[in-house]
């Protein structure tokens, strides 16, 4: 039985491109592992000597703190700065280097140290909006993740804890509202996406034809 992300890196591979390097995006909510399978999916492409990047669009987000200020979560397409993953977007695929700052889900701001993205032939985009229409006109190949609802409350409780150093009790407080935000705002996306994934368990996915 293969991998799902060899199975994933396949379809890229098969991927009409044109001149132009293949741009894809990895959608879903929160913690369920968009950017580990990017990761995953960028070795096996490498093992196909096709050279590949990840660009997250939490690096284009709103520091916690103001977004706390605001009312705001991860799920508010507010919480972003769209313009500047546009030209992000915009320039890997004129084959333009460049630079962004990664954000630090410890801190909730990001990093003072910025990373490069060079000329390469495959960026692996995700995020909770990477399907957004904004950037639909860039997006070559768009995969979503799903799981039923009990899974994605306990995943991202753990997250909360793990990743952004949260109390159990902030967790819980917070839980209704973030799954009401990502079932009006990020679950839509999955009608207009080319592929589909359904989490089983922690960063194991089954492919739906």
């Amino acid at each position: 039985m293969y991998m799902i992300e060899s199975i994933l890196s396949e379809r890229i591979f098969r991927e009409p491109s044109g001149e132009s390097p293949l741009i894809v995006a990895i959608c879903g909510a929160a913690d369920l592992g968009k950017s580990h399978l990017s990761k995953r999916i960028i070795k096996q492409l490498e093992k196909k000597d096709i050279r590949s990047s990840h660009l997250t669009l939490d690096s284009f987000m709103m520091d916690r703190n103001k977004r706390l200020e605001q009312g705001l979560s991860g799920y508010h397409i507010e919480a972003y700065d769209l313009e500047r993953a546009k030209d992000a977007l915009s320039n890997f695929k004129q084959q333009n280097i460049f630079c962004y700052s990664p954000y630090d889900h410890s801190s909730g701001i990001n990093s003072s140290i910025l990373k490069t993205i060079e000329n390469c032939s495959v960026l692996i985009f995700d995020g909770l909006h990477s399907m957004h229409q904004e950037f639909s006109s860039y997006i070559d190949i768009s995969i979503f993740i799903y799981t039923e609802d009990a899974q994605l409350r306990k995943m991202r409780s753990e997250a909360d804890t793990s990743k952004r150093g949260q109390t159990k009790e902030f967790s819980q407080s917070n839980s209704s509202s973030e799954l009401r935000s990502y079932k009006m705002f990020v679950e839509p996306y999955v009608l207009s996406s080319t592929l589909k994934l359904y989490m089983t368990k922690k960063w194991s996915y089954e492919l739906q034809e």
